[in-house]
């Protein structure tokens, strides 16, 4: 493997593009991971032109429907891997041999584009073309975009939304706030668990509906009737988004969840250990505002002007 070159976007010969993503939960694949892989998969795809596109796939993952969209529109032929689902070595081993022979369960590609965890992004780009070449890109599908063998000037310029996924939805119903406090990646380290449950509190106080996504640790034995909590599996949980007025959280999966279903988004952002990951300079475009002080007054007097603008919208 060599450093990326770039490809006269001109030329159009008719090519078949090959794309290992292999997303899997228990190799660091969350539900936010997986919606902004599609999404480069997808500036693959525009980018090369190809006439065929093969994907690879594990047999049986909670968030392979989320890929569903993606196949139909591009009518991707998909490998359906059975290898440990968790296994590292065992995933970047099938990775090489085709890489190697520009084949992949006997069909020959002519393109090799690559979906690695991002956490493991470095050593795989150092691989792949010499170096971490999609450091300090735009955001996280420009990281993937430049991250590879070779790659297409410009990129793909479009923003995260629903057209991606086409994920059917309700319209919405019952108002009120979808909360999500709980920031994996962030560790909450920033807008902490306390943080959001002054803004619940606060929300509530208003008079404001508030659903917390939360299997029962956040504000344990807390009652109020405008508060519930779900923690729905991951089909149920794209829809259960529309049912909200507007959907608040850190930099977490249920955000991109929320943009890939074009449901307004309000967001809590600084000082992200990724900072690629930003919905902002990702181009989110549900998105209403982004917070940046830790500050539950401030958080909730934004949420309270937006509900505020919906309903005399609706007036």
């Amino acid at each position: 493997m060599h450093k990326p070159s770039k490809i006269n976007p001109d030329h159009r010969s008719e090519k078949t593009l090959y794309i290992a993503a292999n997303n899997a939960i228990g190799r660091g694949y969350a539900l936010g991971d997986v919606l902004t892989i599609i999404k480069v998969a997808e500036m693959f795809v525009q980018s090369e032109k190809p006439s065929k596109v093969l994907l690879s796939l594990f047999c049986t993952d909670p968030l392979n429907f989320l890929w569903d969209a993606f196949i139909r529109r591009y009518q991707a032929t998909v490998i359906r891997d059975d290898w440990d689902r968790g296994n590292k070595e065992a995933q970047y081993h099938h990775w090489g041999i085709r890489f190697e022979t520009s084949t992949v369960c006997g069909i020959h590609f002519d393109t090799y584009k690559e979906l690695y965890p991002r956490l493991e992004g470095a050593d795989r780009q150092g691989i792949l073309c010499g170096g971490e070449n999609g450091l300090g890109r735009r955001n996280i599908f420009e990281y993937y975009y430049y991250g590879q063998l070779g790659f297409q000037e410009p990129p793909p310029r479009t923003g995260f939304g629903s057209e991606t996924f086409e994920i059917p939805c309700l319209p919405i119903k019952n108002g009120g706030v979808f909360l999500a406090p709980h920031e994996k990646c962030q560790a909450n380290a920033e807008f902490t668990i306390q943080f959001w449950a002054d803004v619940t509190r606060l929300l509530l106080d208003a008079g404001v509906r508030v659903n917390v996504n939360d299997q029962g640790s956040f504000l344990h034995g807390y009652e109020h009737h405008n508060f519930t909590r779900s923690f729905e599996s991951y089909p149920r949980l794209m829809r259960q988004l529309a049912d909200y007025s507007v959907v608040l959280c850190g930099n977490t999966g249920i955000g991109w969840a929320a943009g890939a279903m074009d449901v307004p988004l309000i967001a809590a952002e600084r000082n992200l250990n990724l900072a690629e990951y930003s919905f902002e300079r990702s181009d989110v475009r549900s998105l209403v505002h982004t917070v940046r002080e830790a500050d539950p007054v401030a958080m909730v007097d934004v949420v309270a002007e937006y509900l505020n603008s919906v309903s005399a919208d609706h007036a």
